[in-house]
């Protein structure tokens, strides 16, 4: 959401941090939007000991940390992974050509397999995968190649989802489309590799 239409990406997750000194004591108290509570929010936590060791540093008489944390909603989600980027999505195209070029099948089934379990919204590899199996016709047959484009649209549709509401519910019937998706194309390159074994 462009809350004020300057190109900017979805509102941060963590909003405000603020801080308060009462004798020695401090009051640190943060506000989200959403907080994913398995993996994400240690992590936050994390940030906020960060600033409050600043704090102290400044002001040593310190004796005491109270930290409030609101949070419009919270979940945890087991699959929750986007503190990581799968390896397709840092790889350079060139390499990605390679591995296609080569019907590496069993590198790219891995690659896929780990973008499933990854959850982060880089699109960077499916989108230089989908556009170098495009350009591969002689490799792939149309209707891998429609498999490959059938998961990355899945994918920008759950990113766009994921950039417009909270609603896990709704998350989640993205997320299994587009888990859908991967599995139809799994099981396609995995009969094309049978295919060219034999």
């Amino acid at each position: 959401m462009d809350v004020m239409k300057k190109g900017d990406d979805p509102i941060p997750a963590f909003l405000v941090l603020q801080f308060r000194l009462i004798k020695d004591t401090l009051y640190v108290t943060a506000f989200f939007r959403a907080i994913e509570v398995g993996k994400h929010l240690p992590i936050n936590i994390t940030e906020i000991c960060l600033h409050c060791q600043q704090i102290y540093k400044k002001i040593p008489s310190i004796t005491t940390v109270n930290l409030a944390i609101f949070a419009t909603s919270a979940y945890y989600d087991k699959n929750f992974n986007r503190c990581t980027k799968a390896e397709m999505d840092y790889l350079l195209p060139e390499k990605i050509g390679a591995i296609l070029a080569s019907r590496n099948y069993t590198k790219i089934i891995e690659l896929l397999e780990e973008k499933r379990r990854n959850t982060s919204y880089d699109l960077q590899g499916i989108n230089a995968i989908t556009n170098i199996v495009e350009d591969y016709t002689d490799f792939y047959n149309s209707y891998v190649i429609k498999l490959f484009k059938d998961y990355k649209n899945a994918l920008e549709k759950e990113e766009a989802l994921h950039k417009a509401t909270n609603n896990q519910e709704k998350l989640s019937k993205s997320r299994e489309k587009s888990q859908e998706k991967l599995n139809c194309l799994i099981k396609s390159l995995k009969s094309e590799e049978e295919k060219n074994a034999s």
